[in-house]
């Protein structure tokens, strides 16, 4: 299961509990843009971050790029 997000506490609470799953994608930046705008960057994207994400990981996007964390955060 994978969590496509733009809430940052949901990331921070995964990291503060220790848990492994389930992902999740924070879209950084995108707050007032409507859902349709999101496709595009979450297509374009995701493939080059299936394996943490079915591992377990946060991912963040933003409209520089991606970065991603394994989970646990420890």
């Amino acid at each position: 299961m994978v969590v496509v997000t733009s809430d940052s506490g949901f990331p921070m609470l995964l990291a503060l509990r220790r848990t492994s799953s389930p992902s999740v994608v924070l879209m950084r930046g995108v707050a007032r843009l409507p859902p349709s705008e999101l496709v595009d960057p979450l297509s374009t994207n995701l493939l080059s971050v299936v394996e943490p994400l079915d591992a377990g990981a946060i991912v963040s996007l933003t409209s520089k790029g991606l970065h991603w964390r394994q989970l646990p955060i420890l």
